[in-house]
């Protein structure tokens, strides 16, 4: 568990936040380049002692053999994984970098089938 003033969060309730952004955006954009949902590894980058300011989440989707990745700051992180933890809608940031995450996942797994 993670806290960054009042607020605390898990990367479990992260690896949410990214889930309601991807079935937010595939309502919105109806197309999916992949078959399944993908698998969201949400960790902590930084050493063993935690520092707000210099620590960041890297956020991983992957689908089979290909994967993508996000970056968010620790307050990041924190108000992503709280929004959803309160039920309220992903917001635009955490939707468009969710989107543009998804897009890199969809031509990694084009490029992955002409492959083979």
């Amino acid at each position: 568990m993670y806290e960054i003033g009042t607020k605390y969060f898990t990367t479990n309730e992260l690896s949410v936040a990214i889930v309601q952004a991807w079935v937010a955006d595939l309502r919105i954009n109806n197309t999916v380049g992949y078959n399944g949902c993908p698998r969201i590894i949400a960790t902590r980058n930084g050493n063993d002692r935690i520092d707000q300011e210099n620590d960041t989440f890297v956020i991983t989707l992957s689908v089979e053999n290909a994967s993508s990745s996000l970056h968010l700051s620790f307050a990041d992180a924190a108000n992503h994984a709280t929004r959803s933890r309160e039920q309220l809608a992903p917001d635009t940031q955490l939707l468009i970098m969710v989107r543009e995450t998804l897009q890199k996942l969809e031509l990694e797994c084009t490029l992955n089938e002409k492959r083979s």
